[in-house]
């Protein structure tokens, strides 16, 4: 056989440091997806639950963890009716006040308030949710032009404040979404 020449690359002069952080208190907490808009500012989103004063586990999760560059900060979601958002399991951000969120339906958030605007409800766009099909992972190139995609094959695409459907050609769940800008 003939040889070969492995070169490695040089060692980093970086003094990294790592560090552990427990979201919750409970062993049940789950995330779900990240979106990092700079070193001092992340969202992680998912179901975080803590424990009450008594040391029961909390039965309200928080479905946003906020990374302000020192520390973690947990948020409860609610929609336009006050329903508390409890697993979210999709995030994309285009800037601090420029967030959507993925739940089965999708929400718009200013990055402040309590509460998210829907604008994508499964119901309303395929007609029921007799077939299963919901989102759960979010990807744009800016506020105008977001996919999503989820359970048994659901893709969207949102532009120009409309979503539309997209065949994607299967039934299987399309577990996240990502693309690529020209």
């Amino acid at each position: 056989s003939s040889t070969i020449t492995v070169t490695t690359l040089d060692t980093t002069e970086e003094n990294w440091q790592w560090s552990v952080t427990k979201l919750g208190g409970a062993t049940s907490s789950m995330l779900n997806d990240v979106a990092i808009i700079n070193d001092t500012l992340a969202y992680a989103v998912g179901a975080i639950y803590t424990n009450d004063s008594t040391g029961q586990v909390d039965p309200q999760p928080y479905s946003l963890a906020i990374w302000n560059g020192n520390e973690w900060h947990l948020k409860r979601v609610y929609d336009s009716d006050n329903n508390l958002i409890p697993n979210i399991r999709g995030i994309c951000a285009f800037s601090a006040t420029d967030i959507w969120l993925a739940d089965g339906g999708i929400y718009h958030w200013d990055g402040v308030s309590r509460k998210v605007d829907k604008s994508f409800s499964r119901i309303s766009l395929i007609g029921g949710t007799e077939n299963g099909q919901s989102v759960n992972k979010l990807w744009g190139t800016n506020t105008n032009d977001l996919y999503g995609g989820g359970y048994k094959g659901m893709i969207v695409h949102y532009t120009n404040g409309n979503w539309q459907k997209l065949d994607s050609g299967t039934s299987l769940d399309v577990v996240d979404i990502y693309g690529a800008v020209n």
